[in-house]
């Protein structure tokens, strides 16, 4: 989703008092429309792009509160599979926009380009008539365009203007009543105050009958709509949008405005009830005053650098002092260099990377000789993110605030799953009939690319948030506090609220439940790796899975618990076809977990702990071992906290490099047997070996001494060996054979 808003740049500067605003710059683009000439960028145009069929909106209503809920206000819709003629209008006031010497657009034109392209494909070449009309007044005045339309049509009798602002003199509505020949106006005037903009004798020249009239006995709201209704004996018209009933919305092109005029049925969908006037009102449409003295566009790109354009009403070249305002925060930003031309470019500084953690808009302020001027920060990197990924991006914000609502946890965790199952593979649903879950490869053309993933800046800084790989670890940096921190922080958060941070009346903490969906990231990374474990993000994957496993252990100082969920994810890991650079990345992870199972092993199970773990690393890194330094293992990400039990890690470290694997123990038990002296029973082979194998080795008078099995079986009875004992087997087991009884281990040798 995709969303630029135009507006007047003086609209634009009063918007830059809204400090509580959170999605501009980051969920919509906000473009300031300068104007050059003494009127507004005025028209209310929603253009929305499908996947298949377009709309476009043209109305009355600001994007405030009371343009979008309190006012009285107008909308016409046109859709481009019912009324594809006007689409070329659209087409045409989309590139009037960028032709227009009348106004300036610093920025954005290559997206208005866009969208004049869309509409025009969206076109029918068709001409009919009766088909509704966008009227705009980029090139020519309202009126003798709405006047071309409707004079095809045969004398009018009655119009009916509704319109929060009149020429004082009615000149617009008097002009319309002579050429249409229309013998009655209506005025409408405001049904919250009751007050007029005239006098009736202003238009008694241009209409025999002029009255007043308000739409409906019980309507009580503030009148902003634009409306006209044409009447005559050929049929109806109706023409809403922008444009006020002054001189300068619909005789000049001062103004940039936008109507649709349309033919309807009957007397239209307003009944209007004759009134009486309270008082004829002063017409005051001036701009409010702005505190700043200009404004300014800013671009934060993922380069690391802050540029864009300032307009002031002074010469703008020079040095400016910069500075950085989001909801509760300002930050200092340095000193920016502006040219002749408006433009600068600079270094992004170091507090931008502070203001991007913030969910909030962030503007920027430049002040030099006591003038200053403003505006709004954009962030390309977030506003080119799909919708889910900003929804995460705004659920972990609240969460990191201790200011989570309901259903946040979970639009954090499903877009993680999200990211996981669509990077590497797909679980199709339960089979009918008793059939089971199928997870199978998948190859798309919209799998996310590992240069998606992590672009060479973001790995060059990982504590950048601006891609997927940066919103990724921040993900993680916050689930790996655990359930129980997370659920504290959200309640904490939603006492310590202000009222005006509050949502619907009072927060709602994400419920106790909701904690428990971090373990489907967990179950996702497992499948994915299980399916496609040489998939690029690898990786990413395993740290991941390590943070959310055992890290809020050493979070809560939970060294036992740590090492158990450590020695699962050793085991796991050990059973990855991983690539040999994802192996030696993890190097400083895997020995320092292995380290932590090591020390925690009970004393009679210390020795085959050690030989289990020198085996897995032995597997995954090769011989001969040698440890790397903790203080260089400590800086992996997963590990945060992990360095508390340093002393303890680095024992278990040297235990396991030390440690005597269990073929070593059998070869020095079966040397002890045949010198004939007592074998050493050490305490890796009683936990590997049964019992009753370990005194058949010790016997003298073995007919075979010890064999190696081979793929036909047992080399002596030549039967089959049971799939759990080849198992035991590969893991440097001895057995005995259940046919003939002979001891067999797997080492290719005759022990």
């Amino acid at each position: 989703m995709d969303i630029l808003i135009l507006v007047d740049h003086s609209f634009y500067l009063e918007s830059l008092s809204e400090r509580q605003a959170s999605g501009a710059g980051r969920e919509y683009r906000i473009a300031p429309v300068q104007m050059l000439t003494r009127g507004v960028f005025h028209p209310k145009l929603t253009y929305l792009w499908g996947a298949d069929n377009d709309a476009c909106a043209v109305g009355s209503g600001n994007l405030t509160y009371a343009g979008q809920g309190a006012n009285l206000e107008c909308l016409d819709v046109l859709l481009s599979e019912r009324e594809p003629e006007a689409f070329g209008q659209v087409s045409d006031f989309f590139g009037a926009l960028l032709a227009s010497p009348r106004l300036r657009l610093l920025d954005q034109q290559e997206r208005i380009g866009d969208y004049q392209k869309r509409a025009g494909r969206k076109m029918s070449a068709g001409h009919d008539g009766s088909a509704p009309r966008l009227l705009h007044s980029l090139r020519e005045p309202i009126l003798p365009q709405a006047l071309k339309q409707l004079q095809r049509s045969a004398a009018f009798e009655r119009i009916v203007c509704m319109a929060p602002f009149h020429d004082p003199e009615g000149a617009p509505i008097g002009a319309l009543a002579k050429a249409l020949s229309a013998s009655q106006v209506d005025i409408a005037i405001d049904p919250n105050d009751r007050s007029a903009p005239f006098e009736k004798s202003v238009l008694s020249s241009s209409a025999r009958k002029v009255q007043f009239v308000s739409p409906g006995k019980e309507e009580r709201r503030c009148l902003h709509a634009k409306w006209f209704e044409f009447h005559g004996p050929a049929g109806s018209y109706l023409m809403t949008g922008s444009a006020n009933a002054t001189r300068t919305a619909l005789t000049s092109t001062d103004n940039v405005e936008a109507v649709v005029l349309r033919q309807i049925q009957g007397d239209g969908p307003i009944t209007w009830i004759p009134v009486k006037p309270e008082e004829i009102r002063n017409e005051e449409t001036g701009l409010s005053a702005s505190v700043f003295d200009g404004f300014l566009v800013a671009t934060a790109t993922s380069e690391g650098t802050l540029s864009g354009w300032v307009r002031a009403r002074s010469d703008v070249n020079g040095q400016w002092k910069c500075w950085l305002v989001a909801r509760h925060y300002e930050w200092e930003a340095g000193i920016a260099e502006v040219g002749p031309d408006g433009a600068f470019s600079m270094q992004a500084p170091t507090t931008l990377e502070e203001a991007r953690g913030t969910s909030d808009a962030v503007q920027l302020r430049m002040r030099r000789a006591g003038k200053v001027v403003a505006g709004w920060v954009s962030f390309p990197s977030e506003l080119d993110s799909p919708p889910e990924v900003r929804g995460a991006r705004v659920a972990l914000d609240r969460i990191s605030r201790g200011q989570a609502i309901a259903g946040d946890l979970l639009r954090v965790v499903h877009w993680v799953c999200s990211l996981i199952n669509g990077s590497a593979i797909r679980v199709d649903p339960v089979q009918p009939h008793g059939g089971t879950a199928r997870t199978q490869a998948m190859e798309s053309a919209n799998l996310l690319s590992y240069s998606e993933w992590a672009t060479a800046s973001e790995l060059a800084n990982a504590g950048r948030s601006d891609n997927v790989a940066g919103l990724f670890r921040r993900t993680l940096e916050m689930l790996a506090r655990g359930k129980e921190a997370l659920v504290r922080l959200s309640r904490q958060g939603a006492n310590a609220l202000d009222s005006d941070d509050e949502l619907d009346g009072s927060p709602s903490p994400a419920p106790e439940e909701e904690y428990n969906a971090i373990a489907e990231i967990t179950d996702a990374i497992q499948a994915a790796l299980k399916l496609a474990p040489r998939t690029p993000m690898a990786t990413e994957f395993i740290r991941a899975h390590a943070m959310l496993t055992f890290r809020p252990a050493f979070t809560n100082q939970d060294a036992g618990l740590a090492s158990t969920k450590a020695l699962d994810w050793l085991r796991w890991i050990a059973q990855l076809d991983l690539e040999p650079d994802v192996r030696e990345s993890l190097r400083g992870l895997v020995w320092v977990l292995a380290g932590l199972s090591q020390s925690r092993a009970v004393d009679d199970r210390a020795e085959a702990r050690a030989a289990e773990l020198r085996r897995m690393l032995e597997k995954l890194f090769g011989s001969p071992l040698a440890s790397p330094s903790l203080s260089d293992a400590f800086l992996d990400p997963a590990l945060s906290g992990a360095n508390t039990f340093a002393p303890e890690i680095e024992v278990g470290m040297h235990k396991i490099v030390v440690a005597r694997s269990l073929r070593a123990d059998l070869r020095s038990f079966m040397e002890a047997v045949r010198n004939g002296t007592a074998p050493a029973v050490t305490p890796v082979l009683t936990q590997s070996i049964d019992k009753e194998v370990l005194a058949r080795l010790r016997s003298r008078n073995r007919s075979v001494s010890l064999k190696s099995p081979t793929s036909d079986g047992c080399p002596r009875c030549y039967c089959a060996i049971p799939a759990a004992e080849r198992l035991a087997l590969e893991s440097r087991y001895a057995i005995l054979c259940r046919g003939c009884g002979c001891v067999l281990v797997a080492y290719g040798v005759n022990l």
